[in-house]
């Protein structure tokens, strides 16, 4: 079933974007210091060959984001979603402690994670949605058509 993206989707489509700017952004950096120590080094001697190496290496990173962001971009243009119905398997309730919180003899501070298990694939969900769920209930999985990202998890009651 197919039904129209709002706007929380749209939002959480374009903050799957920001990879698609932090690696060619890095890409960037590291190819522009190298090129930068070389002529520095006397590898490059003439402003032409800096400019066309700098150019050059934009050009890389603009297709490698390009690369990394258009089904996204994509999925967002085109504006709809599949709705898939599943049937949970299992539910799984984790308490995990948060990275870093232990320094300096401190107390690690807990974090509860709920999860989901459809199709023998354990997906993180919050507190409300675990609750309200058992074992044998159907679901409706949110995907983005052609980037396949999860990007909700409702009650089939919801849209029956």
């Amino acid at each position: 079933m197919k039904t129209q993206l709002t706007k929380g989707d749209i939002k959480e489509l374009m903050y799957s974007c920001r990879i698609g700017i932090i690696i060619p952004l890095l890409i960037f950096l590291i190819g522009g210091i190298v090129v930068i120590a070389m002529s520095l080094q006397g590898v490059l001697i003439r402003t032409q060959n800096l400019n066309l190496i700098i150019g050059l290496l934009f050009t890389l990173c603009t297709i490698v984001s390009y690369l990394i962001i258009r089904k996204l971009l994509a999925d967002i243009l085109n504006g709809e979603k599949i709705l898939i119905l599943k049937k949970v398997i299992g539910k799984e309730y984790k308490l995990d402690f948060e990275p870093g919180s232990g320094l300096f003899f401190c107390k690690m501070r807990p974090v509860d994670i709920w999860y989901l298990i459809i199709d023998n694939i354990r997906y993180p969900v919050d507190k409300k949605l675990f609750e309200s769920l058992n074992e044998g209930d159907d679901v409706y999985l949110h995907f983005a058509p052609l980037s396949q990202e999860l990007l909700n998890i409702e009650k089939k009651s919801e849209y029956a």
